[in-house]
């Protein structure tokens, strides 16, 4: 299946509707959120495809730092953060095989990488300090390797902190860390899908893709990351690719023919790696 999958996507993927380029020109590509799913979600579609050793467990503070791409690279940027920040990597590792670029990984499932202290993560209570440790050593390791740019993002809304109301502060502390050596990049997180999983939406409801979209009022919330990312606008670079998923009212589950979500809450790697222009456009230049 997996074979099979990569074949055909490696088919449908060059076609200009396919996935996020057809948001951007309705007109061209009338059935942007009409069409059914041209390819299945299987593992490849996984965020965390990483090596083995190159994701943290988010119960540790070790750091695991992976390099992808060239040893020769015009450009060295940083991705970094929970699987949030993981399910990226489609869209960045597209990106820099185009440009010549070498992407630094550095991801712990469920940890944001923050200076607050985390303690809830789904509603489940954890250490605090595990993932504000995993962050100040992120950081050291970062300050080493000073890549052009760092990349990050977060499930935000489901962590919580203590003290209550720190989660905004944490984050923009450790960007102005970062910012000493390097330039910083905040994507905006995606829609979620309103606790429903994506392909087994569309496995009920075959045929009736938008049966599994969701009022983008509900799903396209405020949280913690662009709290703090809103006032420092002038400080660090913030993306926010909502349009890509969403029209003024409802945020999609397929949008041409692309499946947009693994599971829950993650992007697949499908209809990440069609963003990899729209992304490459929203970085700083050179």
């Amino acid at each position: 299946q997996e074979q099979e999958n990569a074949a055909l996507l490696a088919d449908v993927s060059a076609r200009p509707c396919f996935g996020a380029p057809a948001m951007e020109n309705r007109a061209r590509c009338p059935d942007a959120v009409t069409a059914l799913p041209l390819v299945a979600v299987t593992k490849v579609d996984a965020p965390w495809a990483a090596k083995p050793g190159c994701r943290g467990t988010g119960t540790d503070p070790s750091v695991l730092t992976c390099y992808w791409g060239t040893g020769k690279p015009t450009r060295v940027v940083a991705l970094i953060g929970d699987s949030h920040a993981e399910h990226w990597r489609s869209a960045l590792h597209r990106i820099a095989k185009a440009k010549n670029w070498q992407i630094v990984e550095m991801f712990s499932g469920g940890c944001p990488a923050t200076y607050a202290k985390s303690t809830t993560f789904e509603r489940r209570s954890r250490d605090g300090e595990v993932c504000r440790a995993w962050t100040a050593k992120a950081t050291t390791k970062l300050r080493a390797i000073a890549p052009d740019d760092i990349i990050t993002t977060a499930f935000a809304q489901q962590n919580g902190y203590d003290p209550a109301g720190s989660g905004p502060a944490g984050f923009a502390r450790v960007w102005r860390d970062w910012l000493v050596f390097s330039r910083v990049t905040v994507l905006r997180d995606i829609p979620t899908t309103a606790s429903r999983n994506g392909p087994q939406c569309l496995a009920i409801n075959a045929g009736k893709p938008q049966a599994c979209a969701n009022p983008r009022a509900a799903v396209l919330v405020d949280d913690d990351l662009m709290r703090a990312a809103r006032p420092m606008r002038t400080e660090v670079n913030l993306v926010d690719l909502s349009d890509y998923f969403c029209d003024s009212r409802r945020c999609f589950a397929v949008i041409g023919g692309a499946s947009v979500y693994y599971d829950y809450d993650h992007m697949s790697a499908q209809f990440g790696a069609t963003l990899a222009p729209v992304l490459l456009r929203s970085l700083p230049k050179n």
